[in-house]
């Protein structure tokens, strides 16, 4: 199965859960916004359980909270299509 296509433009900004929702095919209110709501609250275990089910939206939702590290000083957030090309990059996506 492959990933629903972003509901943005690849040079859009992802500046927010619902922004990655959109990102990743969804919609904030949708399955996969609501899981990028619970995905920061869970701890590392429940994360890692996370992960082993939603593999692409954990590690899209870490990818971006962990964007301003690997963009250097630049302060601006990173655009859909730089998020998904890391995120699929790593074997994150789907087959």
């Amino acid at each position: 199965m492959s990933p629903r296509p972003s509901a943005l433009p690849l040079e859009a900004p992802v500046e927010s859960i619902g922004h990655l929702a959109l990102a990743l095919g969804g919609m904030e209110s949708s399955f996969t916004g609501q899981l990028l709501h619970l995905i920061p609250k869970g701890d590392p275990v429940n994360r890692a359980r996370l992960a082993l089910a939603f593999p692409r939206e954990v590690a899209a939702y870490e990818t971006w909270m962990g964007f301003p590290t690997w963009r250097g000083s630049e302060k601006r957030p990173p655009t859909v299509g730089e998020l998904l090309t890391v995120v699929d990059k790593n074997g994150w996506a789907w087959g």
